[in-house]
């Protein structure tokens, strides 16, 4: 039973291990995703709710930024062209969408969200890693302890082997 949870284990650190190298070898491909899937949500921008819409709000009124790197991105959109900037683009809280780019922030939000993506890195990667360790460690403590149990039941057995032998 020990081992197979053991072997668990070893399978859960792989996975870890796997997945930490991906995301690094991969980490171009995850910006350049990023950022076509952040300029196509600014295309299909609406103010009703749309949860991709609510996350494009979101991003702009937290980071203080406005569209894909920078506020001309909404020139392309259909929102603008009905209703100007959105709320979230613009510099002073109590803002309507209007068309003035003085208004509104001029910093693109991919830049600003790649660049915090980047500063935490080392973090997710040193918390990924310390606990593919403490997952290694454990999966030898347990191999260590399989085989003393092992090792103790096998004494155990030739230990009564031998008083059943001098019995006789």
């Amino acid at each position: 039973m020990l081992k197979l949870y053991a072997m668990f284990l070893t399978l859960i650190f792989l996975v870890e291990l796997v997945a930490a190298i991906v995301g690094f070898v991969f980490r171009h491909e995850i910006r350049n995703s990023f950022k076509s899937n952040y300029e196509r949500t600014l295309k299909q921008y609406n103010s009703t709710g749309d949860y991709r819409s609510d996350a494009v709000d979101k991003i702009q009124n937290t980071l203080h930024c406005c569209g894909v790197t920078d506020y001309r991105d909404w020139r392309d959109t259909n929102y603008y062209s009905e209703k100007g900037f959105p709320k979230s683009c613009c510099k002073l809280e109590n803002c309507s969408p209007q068309r003035d780019a003085d208004k509104v922030n001029n910093e693109g939000c991919f830049i600003k969200v790649m660049t915090i993506i980047e500063s935490e890195m080392g973090v997710v990667a040193g918390i990924s890693f310390g606990v593919a360790y403490k997952t290694k460690r454990m999966d030898i403590l347990h191999f260590d302890l399989c085989n003393w149990f092992w090792k103790s039941n096998l004494n155990i057995f030739l230990k009564q082997q031998a008083l059943h032998c001098l019995r006789k």
